[in-house]
């Protein structure tokens, strides 16, 4: 499992910051929350970690003139079920909520306002074309996908899509 370590998933400290009652949600069986509350730390400890370096670098760019002018992403490539439906803790290749909500915060000075959603469904294919759209850069004709640059801008009249592919192999 690529997800075990013999070392701590996160810095002590942000294990220390985690609530005793880690509050599972409604669809995480009883039976399951004890095997998977290991796990659910971990993550929870590690997105902590996460939060607080991404913090750093957004305070870095801020304080060294950058961030007016810098397009910061943050993603990451899959949801996690955490015991929800009932699957074990680090199983995705289901096509559940859990899974296939991938976590993403975006940040450009200018154009996207702090703590607003977007709710526009989008593929990781779609990523690239509405990253150069949002930078005024055109798309490669070979890119596959949709840019979505509108509906992140929360522009009138946004393309956005009623549904989206997924597979896994």
């Amino acid at each position: 499992q690529p997800h075990v370590t013999p070392f701590a998933s996160a810095p002590e400290e942000c294990y220390d910051r985690l609530p005793d009652d880690l509050g599972f949600p409604a669809n995480v069986p009883r039976d399951v929350r004890e095997r998977s509350a290991s796990a659910y730390r971990d993550y929870l400890a590690m997105t902590l970690a996460v939060d607080d370096m991404l913090g750093d670098l957004m305070r870095y760019l801020d304080e060294s003139g950058l961030a007016e002018n810098t397009l910061l992403i943050f993603t990451s490539d899959h949801g996690t079920q955490m015991g929800a439906q009932g699957r074990p803790a680090w199983d995705k290749k289901l096509p559940y909520e859990e899974s296939l909500r991938v976590p993403m915060m975006a940040r450009l000075p200018g154009a996207f306002e702090g703590g607003h959603v977007r709710d526009a469904l989008m593929s990781p294919v779609d990523l690239f074309p509405t990253l150069c759209g949002l930078c005024d850069v055109s798309v490669p004709r070979t890119v596959e996908g949709i840019d979505l640059s509108d509906a992140w801008l929360d522009s009138e009249g946004a393309a956005e899509q009623d549904a989206v592919f997924t597979m896994n192999f």
